[in-house]
């Protein structure tokens, strides 16, 4: 495929996954203000708490359905529709033997974990149980959901992902709300929650049987020779997915288990809103590892070399697109989302996690790359130190900063990720720089130091509206044209040794 048709993939690809992953956070941001209010925050936290345990239970499913993404891109023979169907059967019924068994493991053992590591309030030990309980049982049928959604993923079909997991999604929380106003809890809204995936895993199943694997038999059966050549990048991806739960998910249940359930909803929202930056760059560029997939069978590095930059070059530029106008404007929007108490105790959280998502999101494309190559190895194993460090350190920092150490405890990871970024530009791309890899940070840190220099956030917390959007409009236009400037210029494909600042096609030769 040339240029302009690979970049004409890439953009519909990120436009689907965009849309798709929209949804959810669109739907939070306008409902969160009424849930807090409703629950109060004791509860709300409580439910903040079962969904990073259901995050948590993603371990169980070993890393298969990311194992199932590079099967079916790169693995399967082409048009070999009946060994991705095997595959699929034979992953479906290790998830759902490992999700009844685990759920009802956690039916039995919910009254001990709601009382010992966590610290709930006595008066709300039994609504907490019966939230663990159900959310056992979401956890078991996301299992399956995930592998279906891996196949969606697996085939490029991002479009069809996004148009049927969109309205259940908008159906779920309506009917959240809709409990809540009627006065249920947070168990109502977690079985509620289990009923609409049950409808949506259904309906990836009618799609994929009538769309993409037409002879996909759903009798249980497990096939040890497919399974086998799933399980080396299984493990892998397992390992990452515990190196991201340690990162992305411990400090939630640390955060609980210290501060309680009412410090976890500042902590929770804080991390949720800023986070949104990171995750919709993921989700939009999720289409580069089936796609590097495919280049790397190619041995083609000069088109590795072109993904690769122009990727982490419109990564960073978005990310600080999002970043500035969310880190100047923190104190009016969580005043305006919730209310000034919220605000008073939030903003300075708020805005340390806006940096820090900012800078995590340059070890997306990185992060990619490596597990489409033979990098992914190394990739599991740092992205397994990355998370040990952070761990330990929001449980250092945590007793002596509060809850915002534990947002300062993810910078902590960055040293770890910078040796997979180097291992990416010397053995991937042959990019044998000095500075290669730290040049993406360079506007990132220059704005943000400077705004922090300037307490920018502070001097235009009393202005009008209408000067507060322009100066928050003025000032991300300045700063992400700078940084386009300046990436265009040293994070660029890097030239051939010995030609000095040459062509493009010579820098790719």
């Amino acid at each position: 495929m040339n240029h302009d048709g690979l970049v004409v993939r890439g953009l519909k690809h990120a436009g689907w996954s965009s849309a798709d992953y929209l949804v959810l956070p669109l739907l939070w941001f306008l409902t969160t203000p009424f849930f807090v209010r409703a629950l109060g925050e004791d509860l709300y936290g409580i439910w903040m708490l079962v969904n990073a345990l259901i995050a948590f239970s993603s371990l169980l499913g070993l890393g298969m359905s990311d194992a199932a993404v590079r099967f079916i891109s790169r693995s399967a023979p082409p048009g070999d529709k009946e060994t991705v169907s095997v595959m699929v059967r034979s992953i479906g019924t290790v998830y759902l033997i490992v999700g009844v068994v685990t759920a009802g493991l956690t039916y039995a053992l919910a009254p001990l974990l709601v009382t010992m590591p966590f610290r709930v309030a006595p008066v709300l030990v039994g609504e907490a149980t019966t939230a663990v309980r159900v959310g056992s049982v979401i956890a078991a049928a996301r299992l399956l959901d995930t592998l279906f959604v891996s196949v969606l993923q697996g085939f490029e079909r991002f479009d069809l992902m996004a148009k049927v997991r969109g309205p259940f999604q908008v159906l779920t929380m309506l009917l959240n709300v809709v409990i809540v106003l009627n006065g249920g809890g947070v168990d109502a809204v977690l079985a509620a929650t289990f009923i609409v995936l049950l409808l949506s895993l259904m309906t990836k199943v009618v799609m994929v049987r009538s769309r993409l694997l037409p002879g996909l038999s759903l009798r249980l059966s497990i096939s040890r020779s497919v399974l086998r050549r799933v399980m080396p990048f299984s493990f892998n991806s397992w390992v990452q997915g515990l190196g991201s739960l340690l990162s992305g998910q411990v400090d939630r249940l640390l955060v609980a288990s210290i501060a309680g359930s009412t410090a976890l909803t500042y902590y929770a929202v804080c991390v949720s809103l800023a986070q949104q930056i990171h995750a919709l760059l993921s989700h939009s560029f999720a289409f580069l590892l089936p796609m590097t997939s495919g280049k790397v069978l190619e041995d083609d590095k000069s088109v590795l070399r072109r993904i690769f930059f122009n990727a982490m070059n419109g990564v960073t530029l978005i990310a600080l697109g999002l970043g500035i106008p969310l880190f100047l404007a923190a104190n009016q929007l969580l005043t305006l989302w919730i209310d000034s108490s919220f605000a008073v105790e939030a903003t300075g959280l708020l805005e340390v996690f806006v940096v820090v998502f900012v800078l995590l999101s340059t070890s997306i494309v990185p992060h990619y790359m490596m597990n489409a190559t033979a990098l992914y190895p190394l990739n599991t194993l740092l992205g397994l130190a990355n998370g040990a460090v952070i761990a330990l350190s929001t449980f250092v920092l945590i007793p002596v900063a509060g809850i915002a150490g534990a947002a300062f405890a993810r910078l902590f990871g960055l040293p770890v990720s910078l040796i997979g970024r180097a291992a990416v530009h010397r053995r991937l791309l042959g990019d044998h720089r000095r500075m290669g890899p730290f040049v993406i940070f360079v506007p990132i840190i220059s704005i943000f130091g400077f705004l922090y220099l300037i307490e920018a956030p502070s001097l235009i917390m009393v202005a009008s509206p209408w000067i507060l959007f322009a100066v928050i409009g003025i000032s991300t236009a300045i700063g992400v044209f700078a940084s386009w400037r300046f990436l265009r210029r040293y994070n660029t494909i890097p030239p051939a040794a010995g030609s000095g600042v040459g062509s493009v096609d010579e820098s790719m030769s």
